[in-house]
């Protein structure tokens, strides 16, 4: 089955509202059709050719592993994946202790994706998950207890 292009923009609109994974076939990618695709499919962000803010906090706010799309990866693009889903920290580049503590306090497992843990992303994530002790690299007694 060959895919024509889609060409004009309500038909884009349409077709995105239906199924985000239609935008590749968007000839015209503008920033009302990738916000609809990834407002209806997070991962569509994959095919979007120029990424904005907008777009990927929309993605990411829909499914917090389309992070792994995101081409230049912002603080608060990164805070909104985590939020949406703490397993999302194992696709930011740049792991900061805000982005850390909002990973396992919305999922204390996430602790093993942390690249850099200190004792309070740890004490948060034992906090929220008794089971995440065993990720903690350096067991101090202020985490055990």
């Amino acid at each position: 089955m060959k895919f024509q292009a889609i060409l004009t923009l309500d038909a884009a609109l349409k077709a995105v509202e239906r199924n985000g994974y239609a935008l590749p076939y968007v000839k015209d990618q503008s920033e009302a059709v990738c916000l609809k695709a990834v407002e209806r499919n997070g991962d569509a962000l994959r095919y979007v050719k120029d990424q904005s803010e907008a777009v990927c906090l929309k993605a990411v706010e829909n499914d917090g592993h389309a992070l792994q799309y995101v081409k230049d990866q912002s603080e608060a693009v990164c805070l909104k994946a985590v939020e949406n889903d703490g397993y999302a920290l194992q696709y930011v580049k740049d792991q900061s202790e805000a982005v850390c503590l909002k990973a396992v306090e919305r999922n204390g497992d996430a602790l093993r994706h942390v690249k850099d843990q200190s004792e309070a992303v740890c004490l948060k994530a034992v906090e929220r998950n008794g089971d995440a002790l065993r990720y903690v690299k350096d067991q101090s007694e202020a985490v055990c207890l």
